[in-house]
């Protein structure tokens, strides 16, 4: 007995010494591999672009590729979900927005997460609003206009957002209830889609994030009649929100990103301090401000707070606009 713990006690200096790992050793450093980022929703759209601005810039502060997933459907909660799912490692990331964590809770009886238990906030990126959008063809220039077409077009006017439940979706349920007008809902699985089909002329009204629609509403391609938020969009100053058109939603977008609420301490706070770097450089937040959002200042623990009054928020304007997810 005395010899076999003898060899027992050799063999375990032997591998202290050569800087090998007994069982109870710790992990590998993180991140030990490419990280993944899902976008919920489809390429081309606001959330597409920014994750991949986002995502390049955390790839060099962590010396590892960030691959973008895109995984549309159902105003995002399906990408949410996918993320809910994966291993709680760290190496899967979540851009979300208000859709998929603030306002899923109210609309989907049966969502497969819970946005508050099941992640962790890595940080906010920013905040945003979002834009009503018209073919020029449309004879509307602003909301008032766009109520009074609607009610004089047989079967009223038809417009376009990314999802049922969405923001941009609740946003003209707003002008529906509270001006009269007569507007069909058609559900899109990202804003991108929205913008095609409006400058195609094939719905006359979409809501879209003000980062894709630049270049065209520039180009005369489409026209922006309000925006949605507490405050105009810095690209496009001269659009009143829809509050200052007399209708009652001031409520802001955002885009945040998560990670599984099981990862590793260390993981997390690595991502954490790697996004506060990222949110911190200049050049990144003028970029933001460029495409029309405001960079946040919150912390992950003062966003957690602003997470669950959102929740309680949406939750008032889904049931006041009576949407239902289909």
């Amino acid at each position: 007995m005395n010899r076999i713990l003898g060899m027992v006690a050799a063999s375990a200096v032997a591998l202290f010494a050569l800087g090998a790992s007994p069982a109870w050793a710790q992990a590998p450093a993180f991140p030990s591999k490419p990280i993944k980022l899902v976008v919920p929703f489809p390429a081309g759209g606001a959330t597409d672009i920014l994750g991949r601005m986002w995502g390049n810039r955390l790839s060099e502060l962590l010396h590892q590729p960030v691959v973008v997933e895109n995984i549309g459907g159902a105003a995002g909660t399906v990408g949410a979900a996918n993320v809910a799912r994966a291993p709680a490692d760290g190496h899967t990331l979540l851009l979300g927005v208000s859709a998929s964590q603030a306002i899923a809770p109210a609309l989907y009886g049966n969502l497969r997460y819970d946005p508050i238990k099941d992640f962790a906030p890595v940080g906010q990126i920013a905040t945003f609003g979002n834009a009503v959008i018209v073919h020029p063809s449309t004879p509307a220039r602003n909301v008032g206009e766009l109520v009074a077409l609607a009610k004089r077009t047989p079967n009223g006017l038809s417009y376009g957002s990314w999802g049922v439940g969405s923001a941009g979706h609740l946003a003209l349920e707003m002008v529906k209830t509270q001006a009269g007008a007569l507007l069909v809902h058609i559900p899109y699985k990202g804003t991108g889609p929205v913008l095609s089909d409006v400058m195609g002329n094939q719905v006359p009204v979409g809501v879209t994030g003000v980062v894709e629609i630049v270049q065209a509403a520039k180009a005369g391609k489409v026209r922006v009649i309000a925006v949605t938020g507490s405050k105009r969009a810095p690209n496009f100053p001269d659009v009143p929100t829809l509050e200052e058109q007399g209708i009652r939603f001031g409520t802001d977008s955002w885009f945040t990103v998560f990670v599984s609420s099981q990862t590793p301490p260390a993981a997390l706070a690595k991502l954490q301090s790697a996004f506060a770097t990222v949110r911190a450089d200049a050049e990144f937040r003028k970029e933001l401000v460029n495409l029309g959002m405001n960079p946040s200042e919150l912390s992950p623990r003062e966003f957690e707070a602003i997470l669950r009054k959102d929740v309680e928020a949406w939750s008032a304007l889904v049931k006041s606009s009576g949407a239902k997810a289909e």
